[in-house]
């Protein structure tokens, strides 16, 4: 919770020693590493590695709860004070079956397949909206004030002001609802799109 509240501000780190959140590059995915889809799903098996299908492998109930935990990321990323990065595919839960090194592989492994944009539109949506959101507003690139808290474990709450205004993000990492109370500024729901209240 701590790094996440950290990196939502684009605070000081490892790879910004700064603290100045312009110099902040955010992700989840990137180049020959695991893809996203495929670190979500070996966490849902409780493995650490895995090779073959992971569709497969985690099934409905794993589908479900990994787009989830795909959208929330890319929440934390776009949303985050600095600059984000993703990877091709990431935003339609590109796998490359497990393959963690994947530089010498063939494109069986290293090929996008493009039909996955269509079968998995409701996690494109939310990409495409949190982009849109972030374009919109300068709040969710360089805020003038930008505060992150946890509320509880799992539970983020990112408050961002800017000339063109003051938003609240409340980041539920958990399987339970969270219970937030005296919400101000305009609320952010990235659940199968994002949308402003």
């Amino acid at each position: 919770d701590d790094d996440i509240v950290n990196g939502l501000k684009g605070g000081k780190s490892t790879r910004n020693k700064t603290g100045n959140p312009a110099l902040s590059i955010h992700y989840v995915e990137c180049h020959d590493n695991y893809t996203l889809f495929d670190k979500l799903a070996m966490s849902y098996l409780n493995e650490t590695t895995y090779a073959g299908d992971l569709f497969a492998a985690i099934g409905n109930d794993g589908l479900k709860a990994v787009k989830a935990q795909n959208k929330l990321s890319a929440a934390y990323v776009f949303l985050a004070q600095g600059t984000p990065f993703i990877n091709g595919g990431q935003e339609f839960l590109r796998t490359k079956k497990g393959d963690h090194n994947s530089y010498q592989s063939d494109d069986s492994i290293n090929g996008i397949d493009l039909s996955f944009k269509k079968k998995y539109a409701d996690v494109v949506a939310t990409y495409k909206g949190l982009i849109a959101l972030r374009k919109d507003y300068s709040a969710f690139r360089y805020a003038k004030s930008a505060e992150a808290t946890t509320l509880e474990e799992g539970v983020t709450l990112y408050e961002v002001t800017a000339d063109d205004g003051n938003f609240t993000v409340v980041f539920n990492a958990t399987e339970k609802p969270a219970s937030v109370s005296a919400i101000t500024g305009k609320v952010v729901n990235v659940n199968g799109g994002v949308k402003l209240s």
